[in-house]
């Protein structure tokens, strides 16, 4: 093999020629002289817009957070003013609950005043009956002292009529009888006149005691009476203070109108304010897009020119091929017009951008102006809420201090009514003790009329006696009228009696009727007292309900307080301020896009150039790369293609809707452009009219749909799954994709189901790359095909079992590439090592990694050749998740993760320049965690995980470990892994099959345990995750060990919706801790690749992503 293929020309014998065609270079090259510079200051220009686009999309997504943090305080103010207006109308509802049990309250001490108001003129009116039952007690005390004299009188004068009568013989026989029978009866008389002063004295006893009562009850009736009026003075400072809360809460209702109205005028400019915040966050991710596509092209911009330039001086200074430099360096010319095209194109749709974003941020700034005024007044309410709400409390203390003096007053009052109560019942005591004494009065009294009536009969046979006693007549008849005279008296004295008892009589009913009518009366102000204290009771109740909602009303008045206090902060200083900053950086950016203007219109002056004419007989060569990717591709088909081995041979002829640069940022490809919506989820491509497959058709949006729908059938459907309806396509369940529509000839949109900013990395891996809707192999997905039909810089021309061979595709619409044929060698003719192919110029370019590295870096002539990058990948080894096989333990994946000793597999296994890996994302990633301890080399954890699964030193059991290549080239592996996974109880078998079998059986989940790597399609973190962990790829798709996690799923849709850069990465951060835990696979290493091209391949370079671009290169002997 050889890497120049010589066509044989007649040999040019003019000396003049080149001479000649040299002149005409130097013309030309003096007219373009001002190329370099001029580029140069676009170059500077571009970066500085750089600057400022990554300025402003910086302040657009603050921007955004800061909206959201608006939004939220809006919310948080509505939430507010709600819980205001609830607050409000319940309060109101307590204190009208509140007033009415106030009401009833007072109204219920009033009909106790006027209850208690009779009750003193009652017990007066008792005290002047018993003052009047005294004086008659003393009148019959001193009538009975009278009747007990002429009992005595009588007695003696009856016995000495007795003796008289004795002396007077038989004629005083008839006297001496009624004279014994007078002093009988006087006996009688005396005694029961005698009875009559102690029964007085017992009344009096028991009057003492109802005086006393009497004198005690005034002295509680007035306390009483002044509890009750303080009580109701109390209540009139709440009923007063209770209008002040109603009127205050009505208050609270009109402001809360006014606020109502506010917020629907905050609610209508933040919708405002919403809808150009998307525009901004949109924007100013379209602009900075624009901003890095138009950097991109700049890059590749300066690598045409570069070429155009050097190839030029090489013509004129070097003979060797100066005719097909000069050719190749107006190719690179015209490439440089083409981009350079774009690149104009560019600038001016982000001058557009620029102005049409900056109309939306001043009527932004407007809005927020206008919001701020608003959030004022509610300021301005809030000031007033906020005495309102000190009122509030205030009356609520008022309230609180009456009702608890009324409280103590109503206890006072309880407990003299119980004393009163006592008293009455004592009265009432006394009361019926006087009654029975006074009967008992009566039947002494009684006793006395009946000695008196009988006395008064013996008085008049005393006299007929006396009449008969001859000469003791006129002694006997002395003594008969003193008789007389006594019974007549003492007749008197006990009219006197029975007329004052008979008083006394009708005293006592009436003061007895007295004391029950009072007794009733108490009886009724105690349950009025009690009825009042109860209704205290749910005054109380009712207060500690209100002062909860003032309470509410309080926090509400203040929470809206700090919210409207946070929202003018957010709006003054972060919101208008960084409206302000984006302003200022789009004056800026204007400023740069006028002076690009001007250098752009200096170099399209240049862009008429053409080359000199070569002779027809000119001997050129055929430039060939030839490079060696190892291993069949499982299939050409790219939308099939689900591997990095596949990837790797369809790259040269494939491009997607974007293409990567020479970097990972993303370049315009098939679209030109493209546009997205406010809310990010639609995007609208704006086709190239100039793009031409293979196969001779022109692209339009028919082939783009075509390919998407393409896409959506195979195991690639998981790079478009955001796309609306791709997955029910996947899965059957419709026959068309709603997310995907033409719009017209070179003009496709697609609608997301969540803003998914990925998507355009996505869109130019191979897999994704355009295809024409006419091919049969494409219509029937025919994996056996030989040949790619895409429209990238090179096509297909040969496919055998041990290379690839293309050639440049002269409609390419950069331009033909300078490289005229790639050959990607499948595999090599035996005992054929790519070190050696390379020295002897069989190779363009090989990879380098262990002594072959070593070596070339100590070669000086080629070790200043030697490329490295870091790889996006990460080598591992795989456990199938769904098999019952040993490693279905957690326990014992993780024992394994620790009983990999990554260091010495690399260095004496691998003999790799690869580094350890510790967790799932590669170092050149920047969602990298510097800090994660991960899995390490920790043998004595390793056996101590794998006893506790059951498993350990000595137990054997069996499992089989699947891997790709050949049974010698697998060996040292297997047996670093056999040696290792010993240690934890477990004998590894091998079994070695080619690439394409090795995968089916791994996607199928025919395997156990696997080596495999996972290359990044894209630089972003979702390419990792989401393909290789997430639920629904198992298999094809990349999900290779069936693994299962909710949590990491719901984590990898987070991390695709998340804009903030921090946020994103700390999702992505929180997924890999998960997934370690679970240990469905060990991480083994992360790839530094190093390679070396030869020293005539110009403009060289490693991809990130493990990917060839050789329509890059060009060739300088």
């Amino acid at each position: 093999m050889r890497g120049i293929k010589k066509t044989t020309k007649p040999v040019i014998d003019d000396n003049n020629y080149l001479s000649s065609i040299r002149e005409k270079i130097r013309v030309i090259y003096n007219d373009v002289s001002n190329l370099p510079r001029q580029l140069d200051l676009i170059g500077k220009s571009t970066d500085e817009l750089n600057v400022y686009a990554e300025k402003i999309e910086d302040v657009g997504l603050s921007h955004s957070y800061i909206f959201e943090k608006i939004e939220t305080e809006l919310k948080n103010i509505f939430a507010s003013v709600q819980v205001l207006s609830e607050s409000s109308d319940m309060s109101v509802s307590f204190v009208e609950r509140f007033s009415e049990a106030t009401e009833n309250i007072t109204k219920y001490y009033g009909n106790a005043i006027d209850n208690l108001s009779v009750i003193p003129e009652r017990i007066n009116r008792t005290g002047s009956d018993i003052v009047k039952l005294q004086e008659s007690f003393a009148k019959i005390k001193t009538i009975t002292d009278e009747i007990l004299r002429i009992s005595k009188k009588t007695e003696e004068t009856s016995r000495n009529a007795g003796i008289k009568a004795f002396h007077a013989g038989d004629q005083g026989k008839g006297f001496e009888v009624v004279a014994q029978e007078m002093e009988k009866l006087a006996k009688v008389s005396f005694e029961a006149s005698e009875n009559i002063p102690k029964i007085i004295d017992k009344i009096d006893e028991e009057n003492i005691s109802l005086n006393k009562d009497i004198n005690q009850s005034k002295e509680h009736i007035d306390y009483i009476i002044k509890s009750i009026d303080s009580s109701r003075i109390f209540m009139k400072n709440i009923k007063n203070e209770t209008n002040d809360i109603v009127n205050n809460f009505n208050s609270v209702k009109i402001l809360i109108e006014k606020e109502n109205e506010r917020k629907n005028s905050i609610l209508n400019i933040n919708n405002k304010m919403e809808a150009i915040a998307k525009f901004i966050v949109v924007f100013t991710s379209r602009i900075k897009n624009f901003s890095e596509s138009a950097t991109n092209i700049m890059e590749d911009l300066f690598t045409y020119k570069n070429a155009f330039f050097d190839l030029l001086n090489s013509s004129l200074t070097k003979d060797k091929e100066a005719e097909r430099k000069i050719l190749d360096s107006f190719k690179g010319f015209k490439m440089f017009k083409t981009l350079f095209e774009n690149y104009a194109d560019f600038q001016e749709q982000l001058d557009n951008l620029s102005k049409e974003f900056k109309s939306q941020a001043e009527e932004l700034l407007e809005l927020t102006k206008s919001a701020d005024g608003e959030i004022e007044g509610l300021n301005s309410d809030m000031k007033m809420l906020e005495d309102i709400s000190k009122k509030l409390k205030e009356s609520h203390t008022v309230i609180g201090k009456n009702i608890d003096d009324i409280g103590v007053e109503s206890q006072n009052i309880i407990d003299h009514i119980d004393s009163l109560t006592k008293l009455f019942e004592n009265s009432n005591n006394s009361l019926n003790r006087i009654n029975l004494l006074l009967k008992e009065l009566e039947s002494s009294t009684e006793k006395i009329k009946i000695v008196f009536k009988r006395t008064k009969i013996l008085s008049l046979y005393a006299g007929i006696e006396a009449a008969k006693s001859g000469k003791f007549k006129s002694e006997l008849e002395i003594i008969v009228n003193d008789l007389k005279m006594l019974s007549s008296n003492s007749e008197e004295l006990v009219k006197d009696i029975d007329r004052i008892k008979n008083g006394m009589r009708n005293t006592f009913v009436v003061t007895n009727a007295n004391s029950v009518k009072t007794s009733k009366i108490m009886d009724q102000t105690k349950k009025l007292v009690d009825f009042a204290i109860t209704n205290g009771r749910n005054v109380s109740n009712i207060l500690s309900q209100l002062n909860l909602l003032i309470q509410e009303v309080s926090r509400a008045v203040q929470n809206q307080k700090n919210i409207i206090d946070s929202m003018r902060s957010i709006i003054g200083d972060e919101f208008i301020k960084q409206t302000g900053k984006i302003n200022g950086y789009l004056d800026e950016m204007e400023s740069l896009i006028d002076k690009n203007k001007e250098y752009i219109g200096e170099i399209r002056k240049l862009s008429d150039i053409e080359p000199p004419k070569i002779r027809r007989k000119a001997t050129t060569e055929r430039h060939i790369f030839r490079y060696y990717i190892g291993g069949m591709p499982r299939t050409l088909l790219p939308f099939m293609s689900g591997d990095a081995t596949s990837s790797s041979y369809l790259y040269p002829a494939v491009i997607g809707l974007t293409q990567y640069s020479k970097g990972v940022n993303i370049l315009p490809s098939v679209a030109k452009g493209w546009d997205i919506s406010i809310d990010g989820k639609t995007i609208t491509f704006d086709l190239r009219q100039d793009i031409h497959f293979h196969s001779g058709k022109t692209l339009t949006a028919e082939d783009v749909e075509f390919t998407l729908y393409k896409i959506a059938s195979s195991p690639n459907y998981f790079q478009i799954i955001h796309i609306k309806g791709v997955e029910d396509y996947y899965n059957k369940n419709s026959s068309e994709i709603p997310g995907i529509s033409v719009i017209n000839k070179y003009t496709i949109k697609i609608e997301l189901i969540r803003p998914y900013m990925p998507i355009f990395q996505n869109l130019a891996v191979a897999p994704l790359g355009i295809i024409p809707s006419n091919e049969d192999i494409y219509i029937k997905t025919d994996n056996n095909t030989k040949r790619i039909v895409s429209c990238g810089p090179y096509k297909t021309v040969e496919f055998n079992d041990n290379f690839i061979k293309y050639e440049s595709f002269k409609d390419y619409f950069v331009g033909q590439p300078f490289i005229d044929e790639v050959i990607a060698y499948i595999k090599l003719e035996k005992e054929q090592k790519t070190y050696d192919m390379f020295i002897n110029g069989e190779l363009d370019y090989i990879d380098l990694y262990g002594e072959n590295l070593r070596k070339i870096l100590q070669d000086k002539k080629y070790a200043p050749f030697v490329v490295k990058s870091y790889d996006l990948g990460t080598q591992y080894l795989g456990f199938n998740m769904k098999t019952e096989g040993p490693f279905k333990n957690k326990l014992l994946r993780m024992a394994a993760c620790y009983i990999i000793d990554r260091k010495k597999y690399l260095k004496e296994v691998m003999k790799s320049s690869s580094i350890p890996a510790k967790g799932i994302f590669p170092p050149s990633m920047a969602v990298y965690n510097q800090k994660l301890k991960g899995y390490y080399y920790d043998e004595e954890k390793a056996i101590s995980l794998a006893r506790q699964a059951g498993f350990g030193p000595g137990t054997k059991e069996k499992a089989i470990i699947t891997m790709s290549g050949t049974e010698k080239g697998a060996q040292d592996r297997y047996k670093f892994f056999r040696e290792a996974f010993l240690k934890i109880g477990i004998e590894l078998e091998l079994k070695v099959y080619p690439w394409t079998e090795f995968l089916e059986r791994v996607h199928s989940g025919q395997s156990e345990v696997f080596t495999l790597g996972w290359s990044a399609d894209t630089a972003d973190p979702d390419n990792f995750l989401f393909p290789l962990f997430y639920s629904k790829n198992k298999g094809d798709s990349g999900n290779t060990c069936f693994y299962e996690n909710e949590k990491v799923d719901k984590l990898i849709f987070a991390g695709m919706a998340e804009r903030d850069p921090v946020k994103r990465i700390q999702i992505y951060r929180n997924a890999e801790k998960i997934i370690l835990e679970d240990a469905p696979l060990v991480p083994l290493s992360h790839g530094l690749n190093y390679g070396i091209f030869q020293p005539y391949v110009k403009n060289s370079f490693l991809h990130p992503l493990s990917i060839f671009r050789p329509h890059y290169f060009w060739y300088d002997k």
